[in-house]
């Protein structure tokens, strides 16, 4: 809302990694990218697994997506713990069923054991269709949780990011962009001005034109300030 305050006429955000574009104050969704069906009921089919749980980040009717948690294992910790902030969106099914998760934007896989997670890469890699999506891990180390999320093979940043700067007659020698993960790689790349934090992975400071400081030290702001100062661009 305090950013809104200042960029009135600019509500449209990305969301999911670049799986989709909408306006944060209607909640119209003004483009998508979702992971072809019959991947993701394969993914389904081959994490049966008591350790791990799958969470299903789908297209709706509200701001773009809902989160649908299959397993048992540790549903209630992730509603309660990386979901907490959004729970009229969550729905629980420990069963759910390949119905439940058409026109998915991304699936996490989620476990609490680093080597098991190191298992489920192995397994994707391997997967006929490996070539038809995108992964990578986070850790969420305030609950414990390690998450591999997938994707849309073409999902990434950048083309969410032009498609916004498009309705504003905004063109690629005009944008900056500041990023830490593997998916922020190619807008950091690709943008006028890619900007990486400090504690981002080597990749994507490989892909910036400049370093800013860490996010517990205000990182992003110590960027705004340089791009605003005409030092940076």
């Amino acid at each position: 809302e305090i950013a809104l305050d200042f960029l009135p006429n600019m509500t449209l955000g990305v969301f999911h990694d670049g799986a989709m574009v909408c306006d944060v104050v209607s909640g119209q969704m003004h483009w998508h990218l979702t992971m072809p069906d019959e991947v993701t009921a394969l993914l389904m089919r081959a994490f049966e697994h008591d350790s791990i749980t799958k969470v299903f980040c789908r297209v709706s009717d509200q701001l773009g997506y809902d989160y649908l948690i299959s397993g048992s294992h540790l549903a209630d910790k992730i509603r309660d713990t990386w979901l907490a902030q959004v729970p009229d969106r969550v729905t629980i099914h420990h069963e759910a069923g390949e119905d439940q998760v058409r026109q998915t934007l991304g699936m996490r896989i989620v476990t609490d054991q680093q080597d098991l997670l190191d298992d489920v890469e192995k397994t994707i890699a391997g997967l006929a269709s490996a070539d038809q999506i995108f992964w990578h891990r986070l850790w969420f180390g305030s609950a414990g949780l390690y998450v591999l999320q997938i994707y849309h093979r073409d999902v990434n940043k950048w083309p969410a990011l032009q498609r916004i700067a498009k309705q504003h007659a905004i063109g690629d020698d005009q944008i900056a962009f500041i990023g830490d993960q593997i998916n922020d790689v190619t807008a950091l790349r690709k943008a006028a001005c890619g900007i990486a934090m400090a504690n981002a992975i080597a990749q994507a400071k490989k892909a910036a034109n400049h370093i800013t400081h860490d996010c517990g030290i205000s990182g992003v702001a110590h960027a705004i300030d340089q791009l605003l100062a005409g030092r940076w661009g």
